[in-house]
């Protein structure tokens, strides 16, 4: 499912032959890296990030539309995570672009 989201969202094919299919690090036709990962290992992340979507929900002023990211942040970094539904990912890519055209405008 996320290589077929990938896929759609950039309009390009992972890679060009079907056994490179099964391994991310080969999906060398997208323009992105990528790490797919799964199953208990990411049930932490998962249920923070649930947790946070339902805040950002509640508050969610009548009418907003745009798709929501959870940022994470470490003590101690400078730099942080995002992290959304992947059937969002369209959608956020489209905000991001419109906020940046928005801002060349100015």
């Amino acid at each position: 499912m996320a290589r077929k989201t990938l896929e759609n969202t950039f309009q390009a094919e992972a890679a060009k032959f079907i056994g490179q299919l099964g391994n991310e690090e080969a999906w060398n036709g997208l323009p992105v890296r990528s790490e797919i990962k799964a199953g208990a290992q990411v049930r932490p992340i998962w249920t923070r990030f649930i947790v946070a979507e339902e805040q950002s929900q509640r508050s969610r002023a009548i009418g907003d539309l745009r798709p929501f990211v959870m940022v994470a942040m470490a003590d101690h970094t400078s730099d942080g995570l995002a992290v959304f539904r992947m059937s969002q990912f369209q959608a956020i890519l489209e905000a991001f672009v419109d906020a940046i055209l928005e801002a060349s405008d100015d």
